[in-house]
Order: C-alpha cells, then sequence, then structure tokens
C-alpha cells in the first residue's frame, strides 16, 4: 500500500466524481465494496465504472493493455485496474490481490469436477471477447498439447459468460474471485484447471502526477483497503 498525502482532502465533504476502468469480472469483485465504503463515508464522492479489456488479438501483454494507460494519461479514466503494469516509470502500480483462472460449468455438467485435458477441449466454449474473436489464451495452451477447442459462443463480458454457463452445455475458463462471487448467485461448478492458465496479480493504475491531487491519492487508498 502506497504512503501518500490524503489530509488535504475531506472525504465526508468533498464532491468529486472519479473515473475507474477495470475489467467486468473485477468491477464485480470490488465494486461493490467500494460503494458500500463511500455511502458510509464519502457521500459526495462518485463513481463512473467503465470496463477495459485487452486489445483484441495482442499477444503481447504490454501491447493488449497499452489503450488503458493512454485513457489514464489523456484523462478519460482516473485509475485502471489491470493484470499487467505498464513499463513506463510515469505511472504508479499498486497490487491488490492475486487472480488466476478456473473452469466454469453448470452445476451438473457431465464435465464434472476433476476433467482431463481432453474432455475440457471438447467441450463447447464460451469466450470473453470484446471484438468477438475466437482465439484466447487457453487456445494457444491448448495448442502447445496438440488440442484445439471449439469456440461456441464470444460475449462481450464474463458476467454474460457465466449467465450463459449456468443455462446451458457450455464451459469457460473465468478469473477464480468472479467465479466465486458469481456462484453465490448462479448455479454453476467451479474445477480446476487440468493444465497451467494465466495467472497474474491485478494492479491499481494511476498516474504518479495524479497523486499530487489528494483526492486522487485517497481514491487508490480506497481501491487498495477493499482488495485487501
Amino acid at each position: 500500500m502506497i504512503d501518500v498525502e490524503t489530509t488535504g482532502f475531506d472525504p465526508s465533504t468533498a464532491v468529486r466524481r472519479f473515473r475507474i476502468g477495470a475489467p467486468d469480472a473485477a468491477i464485480s469483485v470490488m465494486v461493490p465494496k467500494l460503494v458500500e465504503r463511500l455511502e458510509a463515508s464519502a457521500p459526495g464522492i462518485d463513481l463512473a465504472i467503465t470496463t477495459l479489456l485487452p486489445r483484441p488479438g495482442a499477444l503481447d501483454r504490454d501491447e493488449a493493455w497499452r489503450g488503458a494507460f493512454a485513457e489514464i494519461e489523456s484523462g478519460g479514466i482516473t485509475l485502471a485496474i489491470v493484470p499487467h503494469p505498464p513499463s513506463e516509470k510515469r505511472f504508479h502500480v499498486s497490487r491488490l490481490y492475486f487472480e488466476d483462472f478456473v473452469i466454469v460449468s453448470r452445476r451438473d455438467h457431465p464435465l464434472g469436477k476433476s476433467p482431463t485435458l481432453k474432455a475440457f477441449a471438447d467441450a463447447r466454449h464460451v469466450l470473453v471477447s470484446a471484438s468477438g474473436d475466437r482465439w484466447g489464451f487457453v487456445d494457444q495452451m491448448l495448442a502447445e498439447h496438440g488440442l484445439e477447442r471449439r469456440i461456441a459462443l464470444t460475449v462481450p463480458s464474463f458476467f454474460m459468460a457465466v449467465s450463459a454457463i449456468a443455462s446451458s452445455d457450455l464451459v469457460g475458463a473465468l478469473p477464480r474471485h468472479f467465479a466465486e462471487q458469481a456462484q453465490r448467485d448462479f448455479a454453476i461448478r467451479i474445477a480446476e484447471p487440468p493444465m497451467d492458465m494465466l495467472s497474474s496479480d491485478l494492479l491499481a493504475v494511476v498516474s504518479r502526477a495524479a497523486l499530487l491531487d489528494h483526492g486522487i491519492a485517497w481514491l487508490l487508498q480506497q481501491v487498495e483497503e477493499v482488495a485487501a
């Protein structure tokens, strides 16, 4: 957690609006807690939440998330929550929590609790893709094992993916924290993947120059604390 100066900002009386960008899975996990906190201690603070997804087709992670960092610099968003850090030193990065992917299917799906790699590959899959592109990191990993999968559905959000999974034979690779939360509302099963899948720390990214604004420094602290 960063030690920043926030004494010039009084959240109990401040009237401001901050824009946060994040993948919708992280939004579902973190924003309800953040809203609850602001209702109690900062009633004049409003949030605008926008969805961030990696650039379609980008296999290099720097390139995949470059658009998010450009949004911070342009002032389009105040703070980004992303799974990859910028390389430029003009950004400040705070670690929020570790995230990895699990296999999600409807509760009575024949894939079961311990799917084999071949059974996983043979299933009908849903893929989260903003552009409708049918190639993701799972396909790259399956190809290394000489396997491929059928993408039967692409959707632009993880919430839409889990909704489709719960009511069909589709399966999907979804972030663990999001899947565990979704399990409270959807009849889904979470299984450990039969191969190594993408994992990373989830990070809060802001411009270092922006931290001179005590209100933005305070916002970063709130995001760090609800993620702890």
